[in-house]
Formats: structure tokens, sequence, C-alpha cells
């Protein structure tokens, strides 16, 4: 199998000669952790990085599903949610994630 240097292949962000026994929870930490190389690469500052992380893994716990198995109805049902809190989240937060 032949491996690329791209920025943010899972090679560059994970040893290669270990076997995850459950790689699904390891690919979305690699995931993670490639974007937020590429954002710092950016020049994004660091609390931007963190904010935008923590809204992946407040998604992705919200779905409890991974990134490849999310939908537009998953998109959906969790901005809605979002003005369901109590208090529920201002307009314009919702509108910034």
């Amino acid at each position: 199998m032949r491996t690329v240097d791209l920025p943010g292949a899972i090679h560059l962000v994970r040893p290669t000669n270990v076997r995850a026994l459950d790689p699904a929870p390891v690919m979305f930490e690699a995931m993670l952790e490639g974007w937020s190389r590429q954002q710092r690469s950016r020049l994004l500052a660091a609390k931007t990085v963190r904010d935008r992380l923590r809204l992946v893994r407040r998604f992705a716990e919200y779905t409890n599903a991974y990134p490849w198995q999310w939908t537009p109805e998953d998109v959906e049902a969790y901005f809605a949610a979002q003005f369901t809190k109590d208090p529920p989240a201002a307009h314009s937060t919702v509108r910034g994630q």
C-alpha cells in the first residue's frame, strides 16, 4: 500500500505499526488532530481551533455517531435542539456554529 504525506493523513498523526481494537474512535481522533493541525497551520487563533473542535465533539456526542455516519437530518435536529434548551441558545450563537 502506498502512503501519501498529505497534511492530516492518518499515518502522520497515528503510529502505523499499531492496530486499534476499535478503529472508529481512533480514526475520529486522528481526523480531529489532522484538522486541528491544518487550522493551526493557517495561523488561526488557538481559541478558534479549540472552539471548533469542541463543537464537533458536542455534535458527535449529540448524534452518538461518527462524522462518516452523519446525515443532514442530524444537523437539523442538533440545531433545532439548541432552541429547546433552558435557556435557549441565541440565534446569533446558532448562526455562528
